[in-house]
């Protein structure tokens, strides 16, 4: 049994899921043929770089597996992108960051 405290653990989880996670989309996309943009789902679209990194580091800093490009649909505009496995808890994550930089 591993001592250490709750968060490190579910980082830990998290970290030994994604590694199954990225085999398994390896093994998907060799046999079905499906890009890897397949498995990403856009979260939020953020109005600028500036925010976007800020909403990336603090996902990333949860645990979670964050992709961010430029949106097609306009040059300021940030895609935040997540693996479609983690779309309910990364929007609850989502909803605390940003509520918090509202107030």
């Amino acid at each position: 049994m591993l001592h250490m405290p709750n968060g490190r653990k579910r980082a830990l989880l998290r970290l030994v899921l994604h590694l199954w996670y990225d085999k398994a989309r390896i093994w998907v996309n060799l046999f079905v043929r499906r890009g890897d943009h397949s498995m990403w789902t856009v979260i939020y679209i953020a109005p600028n770089a500036k925010s976007a990194e800020r909403i990336q580091d603090r996902l990333t800093s949860e645990g979670f597996l964050v992709k961010m490009r430029a949106s097609n649909l306009a040059k300021q505009q940030y895609e935040i992108l997540v693996p479609e496995t983690e779309l309910d808890e990364v929007q609850e994550v989502l909803k605390d960051i940003l509520h918090s930089s509202h107030r």
